[in-house]
């Protein structure tokens, strides 16, 4: 019989480090195949290189292939990089659709981001948040907060869950200038 080296598991990298070392030799993304290998080599624990091939597609449908792949992602830690996808890409409607079918790990994922950016993407993720509030959805907002670090369970209740947008009363036709009005009679 031969004698084979054997590896115990506490020789094997941890999943972290194998994907912190794979980011390091993996540059680019180029297929989505090649996004599927990515996602079960890493998991979804970084997924910012598919993110980057999904913008960095030439053509709708190829952004949307690469997208569908980053979507099969039904965890918070995906809601960046779908925003990203939203914002970046030509597979808007790929995003929009995740949030649409994951909307627990959509809020949760994205309250961060609106709790501690005011640039593009945390306006972005408070438009989302805004958005499931004005629908009445307030139950996933509330199921999101024992999965939230303190301060953003605190921001997302504040912020959003007890915000109250303001109404402007409606001005009367006879109370508006002529001008006005003249301007909206053919509206």
């Amino acid at each position: 019989l031969h004698s084979f080296p054997t590896r115990r598991s506490s020789d094997l990298p941890s999943g972290e480090r194998f994907a912190s070392e794979a980011l390091r030799l993996v540059k680019v993304i180029h297929t989505p195949a090649d996004a599927r290998l990515w996602l079960v080599a890493t998991g979804w624990q970084s997924p910012e290189l598919i993110t980057d091939a999904v913008c960095r597609q030439g053509s709708k449908a190829e952004a949307e292939a690469m997208a569908r792949v980053l979507a099969l992602v039904e965890a918070p830690e995906a809601a960046l990089s779908m925003l990203r996808v939203q914002l970046e890409s030509k597979a808007q409607a790929v995003a929009l659709e995740w949030f649409a079918n994951y909307p627990l790990a959509a809020v949760v994922g994205l309250t961060p981001v609106a709790a501690e950016n005011t640039g593009k993407l945390g306006t972005a993720a408070r438009s989302i948040l805004d958005a499931h509030h004005r629908s009445g959805r307030t139950d996933v907002l509330k199921a999101a907060k024992p999965h939230l670090d303190p301060a953003c369970a605190a921001f997302l209740q504040r912020e959003i869950i007890e915000s109250v947008e303001d109404v402007l009363p409606e001005i009367p036709d006879a109370e508006l200038p002529a001008a006005v009005r003249e301007a909206l009679a053919g509206v």
